[in-house]
């Protein structure tokens, strides 16, 4: 038995001489070849600053004055953890103080240590580091990334992030976590991950050791702890399991979470070939030999198989350049792509991830219901000609705008028998309006082009996806001209949640000096709330009318768990409907605040989901 175990020490130490010799022999050809990948991804100035920065932790003597912790009010706090065993103090040393020289300043940072290593076992360089604010804890379990698990249950409160006792963190690893945490507070966000694969006939799921993962989240996004993993406070709950990168993953995948590998990721690699030195190339499990997971294997399985799915198209739909989008390679695209290509648009737009299966803010939800929820009524009542038939009877037909006519081929429209002011308009679109105050200085024949141009494209595939507009039947209406002052026309656009009036946005001064927008309460009360347009530097008064106009868009809002009226109170008293709309902006409002989007998400609930339209 001991000469069992003796044996088993010498391959350990040899394997270790074996990697120190490589590491060193190699080292000048990795520096110059990891130099100029940097150069081609980042440029001169950032590999210069980096080149500076690993000199300093690698060379130069640690003055624990230059070594600080964040001192400045922030909530939640940031703590980072690291497990190690101490075996390469030199190493580690390296690490921690590279940790300490964030970009972005940690709250805490602990060091957790086997129990039966204990602080003796440190040499006093890192033990000195306490004095800087590092603080070392006894691990209960002696297994490499318990430190997560130790960490969550020692402050629950806190963002955790996790780093490796093998490389040195590059110095703005913390601060590209926080900074995709404060866009997406809901995901866990790594700096790398391999990509799962399961088998649907064995359930057999295998991944890959290398940490590119997919740039969406995703359950197919085993995370690698040891380059920089973000959890947001709750996201894991309580009962964290301690062990490897792999099951922390099952334990995400058991909880409906998804892993997000970070744009400006820092996993390089050569910092991910040092990570998995003496791992093999691909390792597998199968999830029926997990003991006690929460939910079924077989759920598990199906859950990665449709993602697994997903994750392909998306691979699919990312060898079209984003710029390259335009609305004949939305128009042709196979519906099965409609998911992967609303997430990629949705991204790139608002610089956010999207998690379309747990939508959580305002936009998101509409990006979903997009997909979930653009039902047969929804086309009728976005159709500014098909809604008229609706409306009348839902609210009577005195308060719909006085129509001159309609027309499928804008070279019929007679424009003789037109009024000297009218306002043209594509029933299948939005924005495509024409406002004809002087009928004397129209162009017909170029008029006639523009509209017909309209009627020529799906608008579901101009913006992101609409799909609710794919089946309305494209035509041009003429409208009575209508106005308050001036040539502008006061818009009141009533936002309604789960069929409850929440606010009322008030738009004017279309011309004169551009349009503006102001929030108010359903009391008329000033609401600090906007998007993309700049507000009214005065109060609006409270349209007279305001009671009736609150009665008629409760009950075209009836049943739906989101919509937005849009009424006109005229000079005269009259009101008159302008549309309805169920995507404003096709979920892509910059709210001002941002927190504003979560808090409008928050007030409904997603519908059942309803068949997908298809071309």
């Amino acid at each position: 038995m001991k000469h069992s175990q003796d044996s088993a020490q010498h391959r350990v130490n040899k394997h270790r001489l074996l990697r120190a010799i490589e590491q060193r022999c190699t080292f000048l050809p990795r520096k110059i070849r990891g130099g100029i990948r940097c150069v081609a991804d980042n440029g001169w100035r950032y590999t210069f600053r980096r080149g500076l920065y690993w000199i300093r932790v690698k060379t130069a003597r640690v003055r624990l004055s230059g070594l600080k912790l964040n001192t400045e009010p922030r909530s939640p706090r940031v703590t980072v953890c690291l497990y190690s065993t101490a075996e390469r103090a030199e190493v580690l040393e390296q690490i921690i103080v590279s940790l300490f020289m964030q970009t972005l300043k940690p709250d805490r940072i602990v060091l957790w240590l086997p129990q039966s290593a204990g602080r003796h076992a440190l040499p006093g360089k890192i033990a000195r580091l306490t004095k800087r604010g590092l603080e070392i804890r006894p691990c209960k379990v002696a297994l490499a990334d318990c430190g997560l698990a130790q960490t969550i249950a020692a402050y629950p409160e806190d963002i955790v992030v996790t780093a490796g006792d093998v490389v040195r963190a590059n110095p703005d690893m913390l601060r590209l976590l926080y900074e995709a945490y404060r866009k997406n507070p809901e995901m866990i966000h790594c700096h790398g991950a391999a990509q799962v694969r399961v088998s649907p006939e064995s359930g057999l799921v295998t991944w890959s050791e290398s940490a590119e993962g997919y740039l969406v989240p995703s359950y197919c996004n085993l995370p690698r702890l040891a380059l920089g993993c973000l959890v947001p406070p709750h996201t894991l709950g309580t009962d964290v399991p301690a062990g490897g990168d792999e099951l922390i993953w099952l334990a995400m995948l058991a909880r409906e979470i998804k892993a997000n590998v970070i744009d400006q990721h820092c996993a390089d690699a050569e910092t991910t070939a040092a990570l998995l030195i003496g791992q093999s190339e691909e390792r597998s499990m199968r999830l029926s030999d997990i003991a006690d997971l929460p939910v079924s294997t077989e759920e598990l399985v199906q859950r990665l198989i449709a993602e697994q799915r997903e994750m392909d198209f998306l691979t699919l739909a990312r060898k079209t350049p984003q710029a390259q989008k335009n609305y004949d390679y939305y128009k042709a695209l196979d519906p099965a792509l409609y998911r992967a290509e609303i997430t990629l648009w949705y991204q790139t737009v608002m610089q956010k991830r999207l998690d379309i299966d747990h939508p959580k803010s305002y936009n998101e939800k509409l990006q979903w219901m997009k997909l979930h929820d653009s039902t047969p009524l929804k086309a009728l009542l976005t159709d500014k000609f098909g809604m008229r038939a609706w409306l009348a009877e839902r609210i009577g037909s005195e308060y719909l705008v006085k129509l001159y006519g309609v027309w499928d081929n804008a070279d019929d429209i007679d424009f003789d028998s037109l009024p000297e002011k009218f306002v043209l308009k594509a029933t299948h679109g939005s924005s495509w309006v024409m406002v004809v105050r002087d009928k004397r200085t129209l162009d017909i024949p170029q008029t006639r082009e523009k509209l017909n141009s309209w009627l020529a494209i799906n608008f579901a595939f101009v913006t992101g996806l609409e799909l609710h507009y794919m089946s309305i039947q494209p035509k041009i209406i003429a409208e009575e001209y209508m106005e308050n002052a001036e040539g502008d026309l006061f818009d009141y656009k009533f936002w309604y949640f789960d069929g409850k009036l929440h606010s009322i946005m008030f738009l004017s001064e279309r011309r004169t000096g551009g349009l503006k927008m102001s929030y108010y309460s359903p009391d008329w009360e000033r609401i600090d709330l906007s998007y993309d347009y700049p507000r009214h530097n005065k109060l609006a008064e409270k349209p007279q009318k305001l009671d009736e106009m609150i009665a008629l868009s409760d009950r075209i809002a009836e049943g739906f768990a989101h919509v937005r009226v849009d009424l006109y109170l005229l000079n005269d008293g009259q009101i008159k409907l302008g549309e309805i709309t169920f995507t404003s902006a096709s979920g892509a409002c910059h709210w001002s605040p941002p927190e504003a989007d979560r808090m409008l998400g928050d007030l409904f609930a997603l519908p059942e989901p309803s068949p997908m339209p298809r071309p």
